[in-house]
């Protein structure tokens, strides 16, 4: 909420990898997402610093706790068939994206700049009006999942079993279905059938190195080195819980109900998301290729600047020159976009605080030494065994969660993407702790019991 000084006050949820022209473009999908919804977001921040691809991911947490109470005295009433409807819109229109970008794609160096910026227009127009339909879970999944697991936990003496048993789910993500795909390239020894499956992979995941930040397009030797480095991973033990639905209460109940089709809708949206992005940077590229406009200039664009890149390149540069902390805010029905950090804390963030708590999204404890992973380059820092603490996990996540003896995250609920692969590999771990990033630093020994949703210091770096 603005406050006398023009700033808005928000709590800060979590934090993203990227660059402000991808990254911006959220803000149009959180427009669509309240045109498309009965669920709205009732307010959503991001604050931008190009310097170290970052942004920070604001909401108002007092509200959102309103409309999950919304949430669910509608399902209360209802039933939860709405989410399924999402949940199907979801998952057809993830796939006529897919099927948009790889048509167009190629074509973008054949288009004059006037047909250039319309297909980009349409393009986002559909892109976001596809991500605006999933991105309602965002609303709702981490304080819900607060809410859950502190109910379960009032009448089960192993919660996070009870709460993985009911969410147990046949459906299999597009990032499973890639690794998939990947090792039947890795155990294939027949040149001319590899050549085949890798042109499989190119076609169905030419998306899968994405991000907010950057997207590159896959070559048959890049497609070689992600199979070569994919190996098989232990799936977690069935659970033997001795508990059935009618010992749920009746919002857990409601809450589980909503998670299963939430499981779905997140999955195609980060799919739709990744797709998205992939053809957003081949569209930028294109353009910086005809004006001449250095690539890391132009990724400090808004999303909706891109007419000035095509027909007013020279203004345009000059104000990305200067352009280095920008922020876009929804607000009250309203989008704002300022080229500077328009965005405070609520509350002062106490540092000596030491230890935080979260959703337990697979049981475990493990205790060992904390590295913090903010962007991609952070990666190479990591090293086996050690505590994996970011804002939210992406699929090039997934090497270091393998190699992890726990995973932290900031952001997240039962069914984000930590919590999904967490349960696959049976590695404990706590999401949606909010703070975990900003308390603990790297080399901290840190304590997680993933049973109860803790991590605390044990002994702090600079004691050693």
């Amino acid at each position: 909420m603005s406050n006398e000084s023009g700033l808005f006050k928000a709590d800060k949820i979590s934090g993203i990898e990227g660059s402000i022209f991808a990254t911006s473009a959220l803000l149009e999908v959180v427009l669509q997402t309240n045109l498309r919804n009965l669920f709205k977001f009732p307010f959503y921040g991001l604050s931008f610093d190009d310097k170290t691809q970052k942004s920070d991911e604001w909401i108002d947490e007092r509200l959102y706790t309103k409309v999950v109470e919304q949430i669910l005295d509608y399902v209360a009433k209802n039933g939860s068939s709405y989410f399924k409807d999402v949940n199907v819109s979801m998952v057809k229109e993830s796939d006529q994206l897919l099927e948009l970008s790889s048509a167009l794609t190629p074509k973008l160096r054949n288009l004059s700049d006037f047909e250039l910026v319309q297909k980009y227009v349409e393009f986002m127009n559909i892109y976001n009006y596809s991500f605006g339909v999933g991105a309602v879970t965002f609303v709702y999944e981490g304080i819900m999942s607060e809410k859950l697991t502190a109910s379960i936990s009032k009448r089960f003496d192993k919660p996070t079993d009870v709460i993985g048993h009911f969410l147990k789910s046949s459906y299999k993500s597009f990032m499973l279905e890639s690794e998939e795909l990947l090792r039947r390239i890795k155990e294939e020894n027949d040149a001319e059938r590899k050549k085949g499956l890798v042109d499989e992979y190119k076609e169905k995941f030419f998306f899968m190195r994405s991000n907010f930040s950057y997207s590159t397009v896959l070559s048959d030797e890049e497609v070689e080195k992600l199979a070569e480095a994919t190996h098989v991973h232990p799936l977690s033990d069935s659970l033997s819980v001795e508990v059935s639905e009618e010992d749920l209460l009746k919002e857990e109940k409601n809450i589980i109900a909503i998670f299963k089709e939430t499981e779905i809708i997140r999955d195609k949206r980060k799919r739709a998301n990744y797709i998205g992005n992939f053809t957003m940077f081949r569209f930028l590229e294109e353009a910086c290729r005809r004006k001449g406009v250095d690539l890391p200039i132009a990724k400090r664009m808004f999303w909706n600047e891109f007419s000035d890149l095509v027909f007013d390149t020279e203004n345009l540069a000059m104000r990305l020159r200067e352009r280095v902390f920008a922020s876009v805010v929804f607000d009250k029905g309203n989008a704002y976009y300022f080229d500077y950090n328009a965005i405070e804390p609520r509350q002062a963030f106490d540092s000596s605080v030491k230890e935080c708590s979260g959703t337990p999204a697979c049981k475990g404890k493990a205790t060992a030494k904390a590295n913090i992973i903010l962007t991609t380059a952070d990666f190479s820092k990591f090293n086996k065994s050690d505590v994996l603490i970011t804002e939210m996990t992406r699929p090039e996540f997934v090497p270091l969660m393998k190699e992890a003896s726990a995973i932290i995250t900031d952001e997240g609920g039962l069914t984000c993407h930590a919590a999904i692969v967490s349960r696959e590999l049976n590695t404990p771990c706590i999401v949606g702790t909010k703070i975990a990033t900003r308390i603990f630093k790297d080399g901290d020994l840190v304590e997680v019991d993933a049973d109860k949703g803790v991590v605390k210091i044990i002994k702090k770096v600079d004691e050693n």
